[in-house]
């Protein structure tokens, strides 16, 4: 998302902070989807009569 500095009509601080929350929270997300997951199916065995661990 870039923008031309010669068009702005001056020193955008509200754009600009929206800029880079948009592109942290987007950064968070991924961060969130590449978390590993546990494969600790010891408690659904509590549940689940005869799963096998």
């Amino acid at each position: 998302m870039q923008r031309p500095i010669e068009n702005r009509d001056g020193f955008d601080l509200y754009d600009d902070l929206m800029v880079i929350s948009r592109l942290e929270a987007s950064i968070g997300a991924s961060r969130r989807r590449n978390v590993p997951t546990g494969k600790d199916f010891s408690r659904l065995a509590q549940f689940v009569p005869g799963l096998k661990l």
